[in-house]
């Protein structure tokens, strides 16, 4: 439920922040088959979650090659952050270090300087 109290809908390529009591898994059952939706970005902060892999792999891009593939189709991302086990970790454009794998299911925080449409 939203903080409003109203059920909404949960749509491929948009990141949730879930608060949770408790430890828990849950799965998401996607198919690669499913064509992916455009994922429009604004100036600022995002919260972006990767459509599933074409080949229906877990993970099909790394921070680097993400960033890239967005700003190949006219974007302006500078900067993806991810939390793991409550640490927070950020790779910048520009840094050759920090790089890591983005993976299906898993919410990022993405900075972009200009709006655009991304088309996975």
């Amino acid at each position: 439920m939203s903080a409003d109290g109203k059920d909404f809908p949960l749509r491929a390529g948009v990141g949730y922040l879930v608060k949770a009591k408790t430890a828990s898994t849950w799965t998401l059952s996607t198919r690669a088959s499913e064509p992916a939706q455009p994922i429009k970005l604004q100036p600022g902060w995002n919260m972006l979650g990767i459509p599933v892999c074409k080949d229906g792999s877990s993970s099909c891009y790394t921070a680097s090659s993400l960033i890239a593939a967005i700003n190949a189709q006219g974007g302006g991302v500078v900067e993806i952050d991810r939390m793991v086990n409550g640490a927070w970790s950020a790779y910048q454009v520009g840094y050759d270090f920090a790089d890591f794998p983005i993976y299906v299911g898993q919410g990022y925080f993405i900075r972009t300087t200009q709006p655009s449409t991304w088309s996975p």
